[in-house]
This record gives structure tokens, sequence and C-alpha cells, in this order.
């Protein structure tokens, strides 16, 4: 790898906890081989990202204890960070409170969510001033959905790029870069707005208030996604920051990109998928073939597609079928087994130690891992190869042996308890319903046949009864007893009363001054034939279609044009009240009544 104080620039793919743990096999063999003081400079994206957060963060320990360091990295890529965020989703918008009554930064929002578990899990307090306690630089890059550009996060500040006119070509547009400088920032925000991939999370925002900085520094809001979206390699502007390094070592763990012709992508989530995967693949095969013809360029690119031959059976070495398989993991931030976290740091150890022999940069021959904690790995893995074409497959995770996932259960068989019985109800309901429909039309008709046989009848007439109301007569009705009628000062109460009673008898019950005419109550005990409103109604004015009427001494059941029923009272000769909360009058003939609504019915049949 040269010279031992030769400087090397590190560039960290992007590609999920694939990519992550690649990496980490390129880490551990430039550990083994005592090259990872000689990193300097590392660029990074999404899962790349995180790796390159930890491993600055933790260089002292990488160094002191690899094992411990990489071990606390592999328990996170195991933690099923995707199932914890749909699980915790799907829990909030089934009980809101999470969702929507806490405080915006405390919501249980799929973007604060990702952000949550890389710092409850992984970075904790972690700030950006802590990654200069290294001595590396590290470029955590992000791409900014706002202005299309590429942005990242440094050890001491936030950086990203304005298209300004030229100083010195009139008319010639530059993108002249910008900074906010930064200490406090946490370092799982940086590494959280790096992998945000866009099909599955949203971008996190990004303003003056977040930096706390003046709006004159940072004057709009970016919303931050995956770096990958502009840069899938981490390489975006690591040449031009590490000028004194001696050669870039790409780490590429974008796998393959083949036809899927059993799939026709309606689902919205795995037609965004695909269709980031082939913009972050074209970009990168563009990428690659601008190093390549640029012969000031010095790298070594160390791909997860590189396939090497096996020797023997008990060598340290993926088979052929293993390798093409490993190249197909998914990419997400699922929980990824043992055999997978295994192949993928075996498999970029490596290919890594290959590609830099093959280039002169690391001294043969190829020496096999030595990590104690991958001693009896692949021969320890007889079902390995199935293993790894399955992983290809994304897994929901809807469920998990853990208290959100039981209470979702139960919240579910309640909602579906609930549903069933709310069904049920409503089919007794429409049952019901449908049954007096019939009913309510077999007695149409049947009075329609007895209206045809002996004509218009003559409305019949009930016995005598009697009731008592009173009456207040005044200026005012707020002045009047509670349930009193009131007359105002102009009118009878004889006239008031006539319409309601064939006979009555008046008594006064109080009386005072006041106002313009005074106050007076009297008791009025009305004597009435009980009237027969039973029969079909046309509707007339504000509705049209039938309702209906059946009586039951002064009881009333109203049916109206919408099948709506209501229970009502006889409370004079031409009068009742309750239906519908209204009080109706009626005419003389007892062939029309008046809801005073603006709705009219005329009989139409007894």
């Amino acid at each position: 790898m040269g010279a031992d104080g030769d400087k090397i620039a590190l560039a960290l793919s992007g590609g999920g906890f694939r990519a992550t743990l690649f990496h980490l096999g390129v880490v551990a063999l430039l550990h083994e081989r005592k090259k990872l003081d000689q990193v300097k400079y590392i660029g990074s994206v999404s899962g790349g990202s995180i790796l390159a957060a930890h491993l600055v963060l933790n260089w002292d320990r990488y160094h002191a204890d690899f094992d411990s360091a990489a071990g606390e990295l592999i328990k996170f890529t195991q933690a099923d960070i995707r199932g914890k965020i749909i699980r915790r989703t799907i829990f909030a918008w089934l009980t809101l409170i999470p969702r929507f009554l806490l405080p915006k930064r405390y919501r249980w929002t799929v973007g604060n969510l990702l952000q949550w578990l890389f710092r409850s899990q992984l970075f904790q307090a972690a700030e950006l001033q802590d990654l200069r306690k290294s001595g590396r630089e590290i470029f955590i890059n992000c791409t900014s959905l706002t202005t299309g550009s590429a942005c990242f996060f440094s050890k001491d500040s936030f950086n990203w790029y304005e298209k300004e006119e030229s100083k010195t070509k009139a008319g010639e547009i530059v993108y002249a870069p910008k900074r906010v400088p930064l200490d406090q920032t946490p370092v799982w925000y940086a590494v959280a707005a790096s992998s945000a991939f866009p099909p599955l999370f949203p971008p996190i925002e990004i303003s003056s208030e977040t930096l706390v900085c003046r709006k004159d520094d940072f004057k709009d809001v970016f919303r931050l996604t995956d770096g990958g979206v502009y840069d899938n390699l981490g390489i975006n502007r690591l040449f031009e920051l590490s000028k004194e390094a001696e050669f870039v070592l790409i780490s590429d763990a974008e796998g393959d990109f083949d036809s899927e012709f059993d799939k026709d992508y309606a689902w919205p989530v795995s037609r965004n998928v695909r269709a980031s995967d082939l913009l972050m693949t074209r970009v990168s095969s563009l990428q690659l073939d601008a190093l390549e013809s640029d012969e000031d360029k010095k790298f070594v690119r160390v791909g997860i597609k590189d396939v090497l031959p096996k020797i023997n059976k008990d060598e340290k070495r993926l088979t052929f079928e293993q390798q093409r398989a490993i190249a197909k993991v998914r990419t997400d931030l699922d929980a990824f087994s043992a055999e997978e976290v295994s192949a993928l740091i075996l498999h970029g150890f490596n290919v890594a130690q290959t590609a830099l022999i093959e280039n002169g940069r690391l001294d043969g021959p190829f020496v096999e891992m030595v990590w104690p904690r991958f001693k009896e790995f692949p021969q320890s893995y007889p079902g390995l190869l199935k293993e790894l074409v399955t992983s290809a497959k994304r897994r929901l995770r809807l469920l998990a042996w853990d208290w959100i996932s039981i209470v979702t259960i139960l919240l579910l068989v309640g909602f579906g308890w609930g549903a069933f019985e709310a069904g049920r109800w409503g089919y007794n309901i429409a049952e019901q319903n449908f049954r007096a429909a019939g009913a309510l039309k077999v007695a149409i008709e049947l009075a329609d046949k007895i209206s045809t046989l002996q004509g218009q009848l003559k409305p019949v007439r009930g016995p005598i009864t009697t009731t008592t109301l009173q009456v207040c007569q005044g200026e005012f009705s707020d002045q009047c007893p509670v349930g009193a009628h009131w007359v105002d000062c102009g009118k009878s109460v004889r006239d008031f009363v006539a319409p309601m009673c064939d006979s009555f008898t008046s008594t006064r019950v109080s009386s005072r001054s006041g106002n313009r005419c005074g106050y007076s109550v009297d008791q009025i005990v009305c004597s009435f034939e009980v009237p027969n409103f039973s029969g079909l109604y046309s509707c007339e004015g504000k509705c049209s279609g039938q309702g209906h009427i059946f009586q039951s001494d002064r009881a009333l059941r109203c049916t109206n044009e919408r099948n709506e029923t209501s229970v009502g009272t006889i409370s004079g000769r031409r009068a009742f009240v309750g239906c519908w909360g209204l009080e109706a009058s009626v005419s003389e003939d007892l062939k029309k009544i008046d809801w005073h609504n603006g709705t009219v019915w005329s009989r139409v049949s007894p």
C-alpha cells in the first residue's frame, strides 16, 4: 500500500446494512494489515455513513479492541431497525396519540423514528465535535431535494453549494461552496439525513433554526435525503478535499441490477425503490467511467460484485455461487442474520485485499482473515448459499416479540371485533327497516284498495279526551313560566285555544304588571275529540315523496319520505307535537298538516 506514511482516502458507498457490513470487512482488512491509521479522509453515503461515523467516533477502540467496537456496529445491523419503525408507525396510526398529539419533534413519524433509533441504539449523545478527536476528515454526504445539489456534514460544519455567477468569467455559472460552522449538532442527525432512502423515509429538514445560526448564514430550508441520490459512491468532492492522499480506496457495495420480468411494480413503494436503484446505479456507472478516463485520479475500487476463485474447500472464501448471491442481498435497514453478517464482512475483506494487491497498494501474498469472531466461517454454515439467496427478498417484519407488536395485535383484534359487531348491528337495523318497509308497502296497498272500493272516506274522530295547559299572555315570552304557551299582548287567549279544543275552561293563576301590557297566566282545561290522523300523506314544499302516520289513541308514529320514523303526541283537536321535535298544526278538515318548517303533508288516504 505504498509507504507506511502515505495518506489514504476511503469512500464508503450506500446500500443500507449490506453496505455497512461489506465496508466493515474492508476496514477489518486495513486493521489486520496495519494500514487503518493511514486512512486520513473518509467520504460516505447512506449505509456507508453509519460505519464511517461509528468508526471515526470510536477510532481508538477500533485499534485497541476491534472486535468490541465492530461488534457494537454488528449488533445494530441485527436490531431490526426498519421493522421497529414500521411497527411503531402502525401503532401510532392506530392510537393517534404518538402520531398527532405529541410535540412535532417527538411524534412517531417515520423520519423521527429513524433518528431516534440512530440516537438510542448506536450514537447516543455524540456530536460533530466528537468526530475531531480521531484527527480524521469525514464527509457525510446528503442530497438536498430542495436544490437538487449535493451537501455534506463534516466534523465541524454543514457544507453545500450555491449557484452564482463567476467573478472571473462574465455569464458563467459556478457552484460556490458555502458552510455553517457546527459543534453540537448530533451525529445521529447527520447520519439519518445521509441514509433517508427516499421511497421509505421522508427527507430530514434542516434550517437556520436547526443549525442555530442567523438566517443570513442559511437563508432557506433544505430537505435532505439519501446521499446516494446524487452520488452513491461517496466520492463527490472527496478527490478535491483529499488532495494530499496517495489514492482513494472506493468500497462499492452496489449490487447487481438485473432485469425483473416477473414484477409489475404496481405497488408504489416497490416502484419507487426500483426507480431509485436504477438512478443510483446509473449515476455510479457514469462516475466510475469518468474516473477511469481521468489519469490524474488515483483510486482502487473494491466491488461487492467482484468474484474471487476458491483454491480449496477449506479456504476462508465464499464459493462462486455464494459470492454472486451476496451481490443481491437486500439493501435496507432490515435485521441481518449471523450468516448474512459473516458473509458480507468476509467478502469485503477478501475482495479488498485482492484488489489492493493487484493494484500494487498492498504487499502480497494473500492472507486469510484472523478475526476470531469468524474463525470457523464459512465452513460452519452448510446452508449458507440458501440463506444468501433468500436474503435478496425484503421482509416486512410486521410482528415481533415486543410490546409494540403485542399491543398492536390487541388493538387490531379489538378494532376487528368492533367492526364485526357494528356490521352485525347495521345488518339487523337494515333487516328491520326492510321488513318495516315491506309492511308499510302492504299497508299502503291495502289502504289504496279500501279507498278504491269505498271512495274517499271522511276522517273518523275518536273519543273525547281532556288535557291541561298553561297560557301566558304578555309582551315577552322569556318572562313566562317554563312550559307555558305564550300569547302576545295584541292576541286573544280564546283565539289561541279555540283551534285546539272543542270546549275549554279558563282559570286565572296569576297576573302582574310590567312592560307594555303586564303578564297573566291562565290554566286551561281543554276537551276535544281525539282526531284520527292515521293515513298516507303526500309531501309538499321542501320534500317530495310520501309519509305515513300510525295512531294509537293520542300516540303517533310518523314516517317520512326517507323512511325515518319518530313518535309524537296529539296535543289538541288540530295539533300534535313530538315528531322530529316539531309542533304541527292541522287544517279544519284534517287533510293537511303544516310542520312549520316549510313542509306540508296532504292526506292521500285514511
